[in-house]
């Protein structure tokens, strides 16, 4: 087959005929990624993970401590987060927590309550994170202790987008 150096139609199969048509591509569906965009997702639309490296929190230190959860290949997108806490602590109403999401702001799902003496954080929070954000990026839990005399740890935290936490 030579080429006619024309541009307009590609030179048929085997003939040699610059007008000889080229079979559609397949539209009808029978290929996987028929009808799908060319920025279409195909990964998992929840996603989970857990953290369960222990860490001091810092007495009395706003500054406290974070930790990441880094989400990587998920099609998700945020409509429920759901976080696990295991924090081992003297004095629970000193500590305050809150949630990053990727290209997001930071959520505050634990103040600081002076009246609430119990020891520990064992629980399961819902977490206000807006519907719509990408769930891709790093997660960032901050935990801090904002009075004196009484310590702890993050023994665990989980984090479940559009699923329950781990």
């Amino acid at each position: 087959m030579v080429p006619d150096g024309s541009i307009g139609q590609p030179d048929g199969p085997l003939t040699g005929d610059p007008d000889a048509a080229i079979d559609p591509p397949d539209g009808g569906g029978d290929r996987p990624d028929a009808g799908v965009g060319i920025d279409a997702c195909v990964g998992p639309e929840t996603f989970s993970a857990v953290d369960d490296e222990i860490v001091d929190i810092p007495d009395n230190s706003p500054a406290g401590i974070s930790r990441v959860i880094e989400a990587t290949g998920t099609c998700a997108v945020v409509q429920s987060v759901e976080v696990r806490l295991d924090i081992t602590h003297t004095f629970r109403g000193d500590l305050e927590v809150s949630l990053t999401p990727p290209r997001g702001d930071a959520v505050v799902f634990i103040a600081p309550d002076p009246i609430d003496g119990l020891d520990d954080i064992h629980e399961v929070f819902e977490v206000d994170i807006p519907a719509g954000l990408d769930a891709n990026g790093e997660w960032v839990l901050d935990v801090s202790d904002n009075s004196a005399a009484d310590v702890g740890t993050l023994d665990r935290w989980s984090l479940g987008v559009n699923r329950a936490a781990p």
